[in-house]
Order: C-alpha cells, then sequence, then structure tokens
C-alpha cells in the first residue's frame, strides 16, 4: 500500500490524542505499537490484492488476541480500525474490507 507509512503516522496520531497513557509510553512501547499497526496494515494490503477480505479480518482478530493479552481492549481496535476507513474512504473497495474487518469486532464483542 503506497500509503503505507501515512496511514499509520494517522492512526499514531489519533492514538496520541484520545489515549492519554500514552505519554508515559517508552521507545518500545511505541514501536511496538508501529509494528502492530504496520502488520494491519499489510495485511489489509494483501487482502485487497488478493481481493478476499477473510485475509484482513483474521489478521484483526489475531491482533485483538495479542493486544488483549497486553489489556488493550478491543475499544482500541475498533477506533483504529474507523481511523484507517476514515483514511482510506475514498478506495471503496478497501474501506469495505475495513467494515468487514469492524464486523468481525463486532462478532467477537459486542459492546
Amino acid at each position: 500500500m503506497s500509503r503505507r507509512a501515512e496511514i499509520i503516522d494517522v492512526a499514531l496520531d489519533d492514538l496520541r490524542h484520545r489515549e492519554p497513557s500514552t505519554a508515559g509510553y517508552t521507545t518500545g512501547q511505541w514501536d511496538a505499537t508501529v509494528v502492530d499497526l504496520g502488520h494491519l496494515v499489510d495485511f489489509l494490503s494483501a487482502a485487497v490484492y488478493v481481493d478476499d477480505s477473510t485475509l484482513f479480518v483474521e489478521a484483526v482478530d489475531w491482533t485483538t488476541e495479542v493486544l488483549g493479552s497486553r489489556g488493550v481492549p478491543v475499544a482500541g481496535m475498533r477506533r483504529t480500525l474507523r481511523v484507517f476507513a476514515s483514511t482510506l474512504r475514498d478506495f471503496p473497495r478497501v474501506y469495505q474490507f475495513l467494515l468487514d474487518g469492524q464486523r468481525a469486532l463486532d462478532l467477537c464483542d459486542p459492546s
């Protein structure tokens, strides 16, 4: 995805503004966050390339589980997918895949 860095940066900026606890993040925590966001963007790109949203949905599920083990609530992933969708709203197929990921989150955690 040619806008990979931009998408990650927008999500990081949103995280910094909405989550005050990130002010205390260590370099390692920020690095892990960037890696997690990058993986999501990469899986989204791969899913679009092969035209199979399942690839992205499964990555969202897996990442949500990993983040949950670190104490990150599902709401954080939900917000990240909304930020991605807002950033990529001009790309209908990509936007649809992001909606598929959001629906998967709603199924596993309807809160």
